[in-house]
């Protein structure tokens, strides 16, 4: 039994309303801050996140929704918590909100610091597609709650 597998075990052994549930196994931001990201979602202070939502369509990839569970890695693939969604929403960039800016957990939680860490990003990610970035991009905002480890 793999790593992942026995984190989500010992998850459903102490939750076994979950036992019947899937799951998916993630990493937040780019490889290089997933273990930064992650541990912020197991201290409780990371409970929001975004993606460019009409990479979802051209990935041909299911958007998350509230109740997705997910079991978030670091940046080698070892497992660090799990989330569930408690909500999920598109809106613009351009109408990202300071809550949610403080919600996403990062630097010194402002909206200021979130707008200028996420421009790059969707910079960065887009051009992987040869799209480019502009304030009117939705998307996909999602909300949750750690589950585990409590």
């Amino acid at each position: 039994m793999n790593s992942i597998e026995k984190f989500w075990d010992d998850f459903i052994n102490e939750n076994s309303q979950y036992r019947n549930s899937t799951y998916v196994v993630d990493y937040f931001g780019t490889k290089d801050d997933a273990t930064k990201l992650g541990n912020l979602i197991k201290s409780h202070i990371k409970t929001a996140t975004c993606s460019a939502y009409p990479l979802y369509e051209i990935d041909n990839e299911a958007a998350p929704e509230v109740g997705t569970i997910t079991l978030v890695t670091d940046s080698s693939n070892q497992p660090l918590c799990i989330i569930e969604n408690t909500k999920v929403y598109v809106e613009k960039f351009s109408n990202i909100t300071d809550k949610h800016a403080y919600m996403e957990g990062e630097g010194d939680r402002s909206f200021d610091y979130w707008r200028d860490v996420h421009v790059r990003y969707f910079q960065e990610a887009l051009a992987d597609y040869n799209l480019e970035f502009d304030e009117s991009l939705p998307l996909l905002c999602e909300e949750f709650t750690c589950i585990y480890p409590k």
